[in-house]
């Protein structure tokens, strides 16, 4: 296992990661905008 290879494993998970937060938040903050 190459360092480099480990490093962009774990900045693509970190990113995948991030995005799925960032959506289910953008999705509840929606939910909340629209029953309103």
């Amino acid at each position: 296992m190459d360092l480099s290879w480990a490093l962009l494993l774990v900045v693509a998970v970190l990113v995948i990661g991030y995005g799925l937060y960032t959506v289910y938040n953008l999705s509840n903050f929606l939910g909340d905008y629209l029953r309103s």
